[in-house]
Order: C-alpha cells, then structure tokens, then sequence
C-alpha cells in the first residue's frame, strides 16, 4: 500500500500572528499546504509564500465555498485537512491525525473534532458541536456564506478528550466576526428574495 498523502488546505486573509500560530500547529504532519489568500498584506503574503507549496491569490466575493473548493482543487493529497486561521491543533490531535488517515476504513470519508473557544482567555469553554476537520479530497463545498460538505459519506465522530481543535479568537473579537457573518445572511437573504427563491428564503432565514 502506498503512503497515504495528508493536504493542509486553508482559506486566509491577514492576522499574521494566527496564520503562523496555524501554520506551525499542522507542519508537523501535513505533506503539502495549500493556501488562498483573499486580500492579505504584504508581510502575510511573504510568510506564507516561505512556508506552503502552493499560494493562490483571489477575490472572496463574498463565496466562500468557491474559495475552499479553489485550495481543494489545488491540493494533491488523499487526505484533506483544514482549519480557520484562528485555529490550531491540539496536542493529543496532532497525534491522532495521522493515525486516522492511516487506518480508517474504506467507507470512511471524514472526522469531526471537538472544539474550544477562547482558549487564551481565563474561562475557555467546549463547543457543543463537532466539526468537520479532515476528510478525503474528493469532498467539495456548495453553499456562498454557511459553506458546508455534503457529498461525503460516513463521518466519524472522535470524542478522545485529548483531541480537539483550539480556537484562539478572543470574545470580542468573535463577536465582531458574528456581525459581519449576521450581514452576509442578510444580503444573501435579500438577493434570493429578490428572485422569489423560497428554498433559499427559508434557507437564509433560518440561519
């Protein structure tokens, strides 16, 4: 059996210090990094063109699975990881990983990890939910602002305590990026009103 190749694939704009903090989290493991940049300045720019094999500069235009799908396409592993810019891996994750893309069975096409926020603040707390974090290549995003995979097949859930995705962003930070995600909502509702899209209606306000 060959190696089984892991892409760490990303979708970034600014904040030097987390994409480093990022970037040295994955290196450990990953055989490529693939990153699209959506507007960074020029010192990210120089940082990431240091450290991954692949930087794709482009437009978000407010479509954020085109993005993600972009670095997906570009990526040559059998394996897919990704993380926000203001993630970083546990330990005990970064342990697990490889182990997990080497043993998992053929029906298998993703994991979810755990997460906890704020965990540079005094009082870091759990997520309730568990996200999709590593999955196979031929996995692909639909959806402009709540982007999300659905031509997998079987995911599965680890609930090891010590594997888990770190999110750094302060509260009041996510409280800024809760603003502006909320007024993506709100235009894309507009947009698909406009065009009597009732799916898309419900969709949209429901979010």
């Amino acid at each position: 059996m060959s190696e089984v190749r892991l892409s760490f694939c990303a979708v970034v704009k600014d904040s030097l210090k987390n994409i480093q903090q990022m970037i040295e989290s994955i290196q450990p493991i990953v055989d490529e990094i693939i990153i699209v940049d959506t507007g960074s300045s020029e010192e990210v720019l120089s940082y990431e063109n240091s450290v991954a094999d692949k930087v794709i500069q482009t437009e978000l235009n407010g479509n954020f699975a085109l993005a993600r799908n972009r670095s997906l396409e570009e990526s040559s592993g059998d394996w897919i990881l990704t993380l926000d810019s203001d993630e970083t891996l546990s330990p005990g994750l970064l342990q697990k990983i490889p182990e997990l893309i080497k043993s998992a069975p053929i029906d298998v096409d993703g994991f979810n990890f755990g997460e906890v926020h704020y965990v540079d603040e005094a009082s870091p707390f759990p997520d309730y939910w568990k996200h999709l974090r590593l999955y196979r290549s031929k996995a692909r995003y639909s959806g402009s602002v709540h982007e999300s995979i659905k031509n997998l097949g079987i995911r599965l859930t680890i609930e090891d305590e010590n594997c888990f995705v770190l999110h750094h962003n302060s509260r009041s930070h996510q409280y800024e990026k809760a603003m502006i995600y909320t007024a993506n909502l709100k235009r894309k509702l507009a947009e698909v009103e406009s065009q009597g899209n009732k799916p898309m209606i419900e969709y949209y306000t429901y979010k």
